[in-house]
């Protein structure tokens, strides 16, 4: 999925879903709006690793839970997030 600055969806358990955002200011919100399933993830402003539930080098977010990165240095450039869970939680990626 493209998106300028937002990105709001379900994911679908056990696969990689790829948000690539074209507008990034210096801040970037990763959210886990789901009650059940954690949802992991990568992101760079090149191109992220993949991914996997529960793997090494991926960040974590329980149910209800968010990530804010800021000052990460790179306006305007866009990002791509790759999220996956072994659940369906729904979930929103955000810049500013």
């Amino acid at each position: 999925m493209a998106t300028t600055f937002a990105d709001h969806g379900t994911l679908v358990a056990d696969t990689v879903t790829t948000v690539t955002l074209t507008s990034v200011k210096e801040c970037l919100r990763v959210q886990n709006r789901g009650t059940s399933g954690t949802i992991y993830y990568t992101f760079a402003a090149g191109t992220p690793a993949t991914p996997t539930v529960a793997g090494d080098d991926t960040y974590a977010i329980p149910p209800g839970g968010a990530d804010e990165w800021t000052d990460l240095g790179q306006p305007g450039t866009g990002f791509i997030v790759k999220l996956i869970s072994s659940a369906t939680p729904e979930f929103s990626v955000e810049a500013w």
